[in-house]
């Protein structure tokens, strides 16, 4: 990853997408399409990682519910690919407070506005979270999300170690693209 710092443009190299052989021989010959809906991290978009492991779970569930509806093996692969010169100002990284604030700011004057609080179980926040980073990424011309996000599964004794010493360890890096033209250099990683 490169930052041209001064706040120009930002290059982000060898983020990872996991999918199926069928869908890679398309995404080579045809580009990428929006998928997802509210129950994603961020709503609509195309999703990369910077951990290929991250992406080979992506690919092999996907992978997997592909099997359960044809009922034959399908081929998990990873893809490879690059976003270069993106100017800043296209870029949503709710890792930095800057951004961070101004969502919150976007959001909180939406809810002032109809007097409502977030509320909700999980399910419901977490389409909650991806209506409203879609709508914010539509209205301030946002082409890339970038966000670490916590794994959601069950606790484990390494989990509460961590806890303990407050180490991080279930955080995972996710780019949401929501502009297909910024994705360049895509290539083939290992099929399984």
């Amino acid at each position: 990853m490169s930052y041209h710092i001064g706040g120009i443009m930002s290059t982000y190299r060898d983020l990872v997408h996991g999918t199926d052989m069928e869908s890679a021989e398309n995404i080579l010959a045809q580009g990428f399409e929006l998928r997802g809906d509210l129950s994603s991290w961020c709503g609509e978009g195309v999703y990369f990682y910077r951990d290929k492991d991250k992406a080979w779970w992506a690919a092999k569930r996907k992978c997997h519910q592909l099997k359960k509806g044809r009922g034959r093996k399908v081929k998990a692969i990873i893809l490879f690919a690059d976003i270069c010169e993106l100017p800043v100002n296209n870029i949503l990284d709710l890792r930095k407070q800057k951004d961070f604030k101004s969502f919150k700011d976007f959001v909180q004057d939406m809810f002032d506005e109809v007097k409502a609080k977030i509320r909700g179980d999980n399910e419901t926040l977490r389409q909650i979270r991806a209506a409203l980073i879609s709508f914010y990424a539509y209205k301030h011309n946002k082409k890339l999300i970038v966000e670490d996000f916590e794994q959601e599964r069950e606790q484990d004794e390494y989990d509460r170690f961590a806890q303990d010493l407050h180490i991080i360890n279930r955080k995972e890096e996710i780019f949401c693209i929501k502009d297909t033209s910024i994705i360049g250099n895509v290539r083939k990683g290992v099929s399984s």
